[in-house]
């Protein structure tokens, strides 16, 4: 799961668009959700998981001033979140640091750091705007 949060400035006011993309899971072998079909299974991802999220954290960028559009998706994190940011013309990309789970937690902190932004990385290096990544 990818967080994404693209700021345009220079306008009247500022605006955000807070996008959270799942990656595609291509089995429908997910804990609990054995029984459903793909569609199913990338419809309870959008709604039980990315839209709770991307609303929660509309809701505070709105309570700052800041106009916010919403979005969530489903495919490959690099791409989308390319595709939105070209879309909405954002001269900002905020990535979130994905938090520390399982083994990660007994990682020396460089190496933990590297594997948090593999994401972030790959956004820097193709990304036309410029990218934060956000602890």
């Amino acid at each position: 799961m990818d967080f994404i949060t693209a700021y345009g400035e220079g306008r009247a006011i500022t605006e955000a668009v807070v996008l959270n993309v799942q990656s595609k899971r291509l089995d429908a072998r997910l804990r609990g959700y054995q029984d459903f079909k793909q569609d199913e299974i990338d419809d309870r991802l959008i709604n039980e998981l990315a839209l709770p999220l991307v609303n929660s954290v509309s809701n505070r960028l709105e309570k700052a001033g800041i106009v916010c559009s919403p979005k969530a998706a489903i495919g490959d994190p690099v791409a989308t979140i390319l595709r939105c940011a070209a879309e909405n013309a954002c001269n900002v990309i905020l990535v979130g640091a994905r938090p520390s789970k399982g083994i990660e937690g007994w990682m020396p902190h460089p190496i933990r750091a590297w594997l948090r932004s593999d994401l972030a990385l790959r956004l820097i290096a193709v990304a036309p705007a410029s990218v934060v990544v956000v602890k």
